[in-house]
């Protein structure tokens, strides 16, 4: 499926000659009496002049960006002063959107999976553990409130092995790591003093895990405001360049 643009391709050409001739975009805007916002107008203009008429033609609604741009993007945002927008111009990425979710999935660990680790993003099989390291490794990611992905870099382990682990400790408690098999030990064979034990570390999962919730939500709201800084920025510098 495609999307058209609102504005007719000539038009545009026209609008950004007579820009470049010093004409602003308002003016512009107003005399043609066209349904577009400027601010919408000027990423346009910027696509234009970075990568030609073409990306200013009919584009597909689903576009399919590599795992590698996606990661080259996200460490250009982390590593610069570059918004969001510049990276989405940069790189002819459809909207600043997409950019911004690269960022959130990276910021909170989730994997954006086979790329190299050259590149900061981990890849690893999965490994035949024993039933101490699985609760090792679940302890240590609940205590430590690092991502999947930075757990599993630290124990050699795959970023689905330690979710599973997690899902399973925070169901069952340690019995849900025996053999791998994450139903856990039927209450009707457990003591009453296995029962209690269980659903005290039920307990203390959970707890953990709404303490991890709130990091994250914290760190995706620090994240937003930086965005929105850097976006004004960048809106600001381009408006003093009209």
């Amino acid at each position: 499926m495609s999307i058209k643009p609102k504005v007719d391709i000539d038009v545009l050409l026209y609008m950004f000659q007579e820009y470049e001739k010093g004409v602003s975009f308002q003016y512009l805007i107003d005399t043609l009496q066209l349904d577009i916002n400027v601010n919408t107008l000027y990423p346009k203009y910027k696509y234009y002049k970075t990568h030609g008429i073409e990306t200013l033609l009919t584009q597909k609604q689903y576009n399919h960006y590599s795992k590698e741009l996606k990661l080259k993007v996200v460490n250009e945002y982390l590593n610069s002063n570059q918004s969001t927008q510049d990276l989405a111009i940069k790189y002819n990425i459809r909207s600043s959107t997409q950019v911004k979710n690269w960022i959130k999935m990276y910021t909170v660990g989730k994997e954006i999976k086979n790329q190299s680790p050259k590149t900061g993003v981990y890849i690893m099989k999965a490994r035949k553990t024993t039933f101490e390291e699985r609760v090792t490794i679940v302890e240590y990611y609940l205590n430590h409130k690092q991502s999947y992905r930075e757990v599993a870099e630290h124990f050699n382990i795959s970023y689905g092995q330690i979710y599973q682990w997690v899902q399973k400790y925070q169901a069952h408690g340690k019995n849900g790591l025996v053999d791998g098999r994450g139903k856990g030990k039927p209450k009707s064979m457990m003591t009453p003093e296995e029962q209690k034990e269980a659903e005290i570390q039920a307990l203390k999962a959970q707890n953990r895990l709404l303490e991890m919730e709130n990091d994250v939500l914290k760190k995706f709201q620090a994240l937003e405001r930086e965005m929105i800084q850097r976006e004004n920025k960048s809106r600001h510098t381009k408006r003093l360049k009209r």
